[in-house]
């Protein structure tokens, strides 16, 4: 990656606290191994394109919110603004897991995102379907961490379908024409820090999700470690 590299995270967690759930502090710990400069904007404190004048790469993090419901959180507008200003500047962009979703549904429709058929709580295979430059060849299949319950039901258009997994059809996508890219899955969160999240936060979810929590929980981890070149990848982007 250049040497210039300055990455901007856009915290999209909004209501827990951190101790149960950090995403700047967990991309924190790769990009310190990266020697990759960055800072944090908190989404609900995301009320113009000033924060990415530093900026060379965007992430936006996973988040406890959600955006399949027409009752969008009171910060989705201003937020937008500052996500559609990094693209429309060619600032490569990552959504991750919640950003994911957000990206899909800025450039989509009220129905780009839904509830989950079946949720992903804990470790599962992903596969790439199509060669990437971030995500890699395709037929690459790894494994890793997902904590979702909703999942992005179909594509902006102009985007192109990257991966999948046995219970979510789209766990990948880039823009065609521009270089941004959302995952579901989280390449922050290390094995230790996903049984820290999920014990921490198991109380919260309401009761008809706890059993996928609990499965987790009781599951071996099973990290192929290969998410963590694709934040690697997305940063020479």
């Amino acid at each position: 990656m250049k040497p210039s590299t300055s990455v901007l995270i856009l915290n999209a967690e909004t209501a827990l606290e951190k101790q149960a759930y950090d995403p700047t502090a967990h991309f924190a710990l790769h990009l310190g191994q990266m020697n990759v400069p960055f800072s944090e904007l908190k989404i609900a404190n995301a009320k113009g394109a000033g924060a990415l004048s530093t900026a060379t790469h965007l992430i936006i993090t996973g988040s406890s919110a959600s955006v399949a419901s027409r009752n969008l959180p009171p910060w989705y507008e201003s937020a937008a603004r500052v996500i559609r200003a990094a693209v429309a500047g060619g600032i490569p962009t990552l959504g991750v897991c919640f950003g994911h979703q957000l990206l899909a549904r800025i450039y989509g429709s009220e129905a780009s995102v839904q509830p989950a058929k079946e949720p992903e709580v804990g470790w599962n295979e992903v596969r790439v379907c199509k060669d990437d430059p971030v995500l890699g060849p395709a037929g690459t299949k790894f494994s890793v961490f997902n904590l979702h319950f909703d999942e992005v039901a179909s594509l902006p258009e102009g985007a192109v379908h990257l991966a999948q997994s046995d219970r979510c059809r789209i766990h990948g996508f880039r823009f065609r024409n521009a270089p941004v890219w959302g995952i579901q899955s989280h390449p922050e969160i290390t094995t230790s820090i996903a049984y820290r999240i999920l014990t921490e936060t198991k109380h919260l979810f309401a009761v008809e999700k706890r059993p996928y929590v609990e499965k987790a929980l009781r599951a071996k981890a099973d990290d192929s470690g290969h998410i963590r070149s694709i934040l690697r990848n997305f940063l020479e982007q």
